[in-house]
């Protein structure tokens, strides 16, 4: 008979028992799920004719199991951001809590489409096995945590999570008093450039809660984007522009701005 012995007997594993016959060889090796980490021991029970029995314990140290998640906002484009990283042992079957402080962690971003991964910054966990790791928003892609697991010479890597960029709109030319039917130009800086990317310019009439796109430009490679309109009706309207998503960045707003038609 084999059994996992713990400190606590009712924390011990069997691990079964096993037969040898003159024609075959005995078995070597046993799965076995301990249900607590700390010092134990494997203990084999070797029996021969029934009569004779002897007992060998072998010493051995059992690991607490050690996992990470990670969490990251969407960033503007160019700004920082903080990544949170949370890090949790087991020392029983079944039951996770905060690692130590101390825990070196390293943030890795991969950029969409791409293969590799680059390292953004390490920082060691703190009370509660929390890392927070800042970084600067600069494309869409990913983000993984890479760790010491428990177990010597070993890794730890957290399941990816996106890391979200969101392109930048930003007013320069508002006109806010205009006529009717009259055409004006609206002017923003859409960063950064991305090839294929367009902005919308979307207005909301007097009473309206709802937005409608009236134009829609590329964004050229400097990436101030004018868009000129005319609008149909007097009263207080609302306008804004929306620079549509791409591969690399997510979807950006700008702020809305009141216009007074007349």
């Amino acid at each position: 008979m084999v059994e996992l012995s713990a400190a606590q007997p009712a924390d011990s594993v069997g691990m079964g028992s096993y037969c040898a016959t003159p024609t075959a060889s005995p078995r070597t090796t046993a799965a076995v799920t301990p249900k607590v980490s700390g010092p134990g021991s494997i203990s084999f029970s070797l029996e021969t004719d029934g009569s004779h029995r002897k007992l060998i314990a072998q010493p051995v140290t059992l690991l607490a199991a050690r996992r990470a998640t990670i969490s990251a906002p969407a960033v503007n484009y160019g700004q920082r951001g903080t990544a949170k990283v949370t890090v949790q042992d087991t020392h029983r079957l079944g039951t996770w809590s905060a690692a130590p402080a101390g825990i070196t962690v390293t943030l890795q971003r991969q950029a969409v489409g791409g293969t590799t991964w680059a390292t953004v910054g390490s920082v060691k966990t703190v009370t509660g096995g929390v890392a927070s790791i800042p970084f600067t928003s600069g494309a869409n892609g990913s983000f993984r945590a890479v760790l010491a697991s428990s177990v010597p010479g070993e890794t730890v890597i957290a399941p990816t999570v996106p890391a979200v960029s969101v392109a930048t709109v930003v007013w320069r030319v508002v006109p806010t008093s205009v006529t009717r039917a009259k055409t004006v130009t609206y002017e923003v800086a859409a960063a950064p450039y991305d090839a294929g990317a367009v902005a919308h310019l979307q207005a909301r009439k007097p009473g309206s809660t709802v937005w409608t796109t009236v134009r829609s430009v590329a964004v050229p490679t400097n990436t101030i984007t004018r868009i000129a309109y005319a609008f149909p009706t007097t009263g207080t309207w609302s306008v804004r522009v929306l620079r549509a998503a791409t591969k690399q960045h997510a979807a950006g707003l700008s702020g809305p701005a009141t216009v007074k038609v007349s």
